[in-house]
């Protein structure tokens, strides 16, 4: 049987929200929900043009994409997903899901990037024993995807854009924990990031098949943007789209101060106030005012930026950009 499954490709860049904006589709009839950052774009696109067999590609897809998380001789991407908790991991049927790959590739050309994206889809659906009649599009989320939309343009026929952006001092707040310990100081690079992004969602936010989410919305007013969602997507509303779940499971987030969450929430919302250093804060708009990003309707007042503060970020900037700038960023 032939399927006709469009993807949903959420972008944004990483604690942005893109994970709870994913697991609100979990539980929809109509989307098959890829349970793992995919990863597949990044890791296994570049190497299509070598792969020569149906159990070349399976082996690349459970070991260096997302869904390395789920086999059991691969422990590097355990430690980076939500997969690092055992429960996750056993909800999912692993040699159902290897089983189901085999037989959909022998269906397609596997130099196709899109068939591969939609057979993977079919056989999350089937490890779910989901009705596949009733698919109309499966969900793939991989942290600055935005970065790949020109790859995304030209091997989809068909697709929807959902880009979340979030308060870029929240989400600061989020992303900090972890690239202060990697990097030390981090914040020209967090910031040329973000700006590219929403320059990203800027260009393209009249497109018919994109759409700008702002996090702050979806945690207030979450059934209204859902339901703009869905109107978005041609689907039917459920209440489901209010529960994020992974693999039917309830979610419990990935919040870095290692909250539980019990649902959607907006307890993140604002956090910067409190958790952000009065000079970084300072800093962090100065230089959005100095990138001339006032976009989505954040932070349209700015403060200036003290002597001493100028100094220490033109010291950073040109020490760490190489290590903080690995993409080459679309015009």
């Amino acid at each position: 049987m032939k399927y006709n499954i469009k993807p949903i490709f959420i972008f944004g860049i990483p604690k942005s929200g893109s994970t709870l904006l994913n697991s609100l589709f979990d539980g929809h009839e109509n989307i098959s929900t890829f349970p793992v950052e995919s990863r597949v774009l990044k890791r296994l696109y570049p190497l299509i043009k070598d792969i020569q067999s149906i159990e070349e590609l399976i082996d690349k897809i459970v070991t260096k994409t997302g869904f390395a998380s789920f086999n059991p001789r691969v422990n590097y991407f355990k430690v980076e997903s939500n997969f690092k908790k055992k429960e996750y991991i056993e909800l999912f049927r692993y040699p159902d899901f290897f089983s189901s790959l085999k037989k959909n590739f022998k269906k397609i050309n596997i130099k196709k990037i899109d068939k591969i994206f939609e057979a993977i889809a079919i056989a999350i659906a089937e490890e779910r024993k989901q009705d596949i009649t009733k698919l109309k599009y499966y969900v793939a989320k991989t942290p600055e995807n935005e970065f790949m939309f020109n790859i995304i343009k030209k091997e989809f026929k068909e697709y929807k854009i959902l880009h979340i952006i979030r308060d870029p001092r929240d989400n600061l707040v989020s992303y900090k924990k972890h690239f202060e310990k990697k990097y030390g100081y981090f914040y020209y690079g967090f910031i040329d990031t973000w700006v590219q992004s929403c320059k990203i969602a800027k260009r393209e936010e009249n497109y018919k098949n994109y759409k700008i989410v702002r996090y702050e919305d979806l945690v207030r007013n979450s059934k209204r943007v859902m339901i703009d969602i869905v109107n978005f997507l041609g689907i039917n509303y459920s209440d489901v789209l209010l529960r994020p779940t992974i693999l039917g499971s309830n979610w419990k987030g990935n919040s870095t101060d290692y909250k539980e969450f019990k649902g959607i929430s907006n307890d993140q919302v604002g956090k910067y106030k409190e958790k952000l250093d009065k000079n970084i804060l300072i800093l962090l708009e100065d230089l959005l005012k100095i990138k001339k990003i006032g976009l989505f309707g954040f932070l349209r007042n700015f403060k200036g930026l003290v002597l001493k503060e100028k100094i220490r970020f033109l010291y950073f900037k040109i020490k760490y950009r190489k290590i903080m700038l690995p993409y080459k960023y679309q015009k």
